[in-house]
């Protein structure tokens, strides 16, 4: 399957720390990223399964989202940083580090970003009830630039995982717990097995092959495009691009998998 999964930033730059001007150049032709989307899931109850494609059922309601967009325009900026051979790649704040052959109008770049996120909340209680969502993402992103005699070309490849993760404990005391009903919808991600049943988890009832009960999705997205763009000479000053976040505080915030 091959899809837009995300349109380029609309600001790319290579930035570093010395005091040599920027080389501006302009990128007119950003195109979305092309590539693949899998996604998986996992659960364990014993009344519900994971749905296969096109099996939900949605009653008579029909949900349609559709994109239709231009290309971006941006500007790079290139720098030198650190020794001979070192450069960032800066998307948003989020830098990409690498290695630079050649100077001026010609040179090469090459680098990789790898960045996450764990997320989990916990509800515990001491009379032996627990309810936990956990979320991790992991973003790669590779970037390798080309610039001849002041033309660019520019090949990014950026592979994306989410994984997003419920459970609750199966059986439990509604008195002792105060908890009188499940606190997850369950039935939104799965559907029953074939006897029609609910796929709720009930306090008083095993629903799930262990002591708790859970559902997990897993999505891996894969995506590149080529794009290209030219340098600019004499650029006005407030056509620079520069970012005074640090990057980890910043965040990557380029794609997102399981939309």
């Amino acid at each position: 399957m091959t899809r837009a999964l995300r349109s380029l930033p609309l600001f790319l730059s290579v930035a570093c720390a010395s005091n040599t001007e920027p080389q501006l150049f302009f990128l007119n032709d950003l195109p979305p990223l092309e590539g693949t989307t899998e996604t998986t899931c996992e659960e364990n109850f014993d009344n519900a399964e994971c749905p296969e494609p096109g099996e939900v059922d949605f009653g008579d309601w029909t949900y349609t989202n559709t994109l239709d967009q231009s290309n971006a325009q941006a500007f790079l900026e290139v720098y030198d940083f650190g020794p001979e051979d070192k450069a960032v790649v800066v998307f948003q704040g989020s830098a990409i580090e690498g290695v630079k052959e050649g100077k001026g109008d010609s040179f090469t770049f090459l680098g990789k970003r790898e960045a996450f996120s764990d997320q989990a909340q916990t509800e515990d209680n001491s009379e032996g009830y627990i309810h936990e969502t956990h979320s991790e993402t992991t973003t790669i992103v590779e970037l390798a630039l080309n610039v001849e005699k002041g033309v660019l070309t520019a090949d990014i490849r950026v592979s994306a995982q989410a994984i997003s993760r419920v459970s609750e404990t199966d059986e439990w005391d509604e008195e002792d717990t105060e908890v009188f009903s499940s606190r997850e919808q369950f039935c939104s991600g799965l559907v029953p097995d074939d006897n029609n049943q609910d796929c709720t988890n009930s306090s008083d009832e095993a629903e799930c092959e262990d002591d708790e009960c859970f559902y997990q999705v897993t999505t891996e997205s894969i995506g590149k495009t080529q794009f290209f763009g030219f340098l600019l000479d004499d650029a006005p000053e407030f056509m620079t691009v520069t970012s005074g976040q640090d990057s980890d505080e910043a965040g990557f915030g380029l794609y997102t998998a399981g939309r």
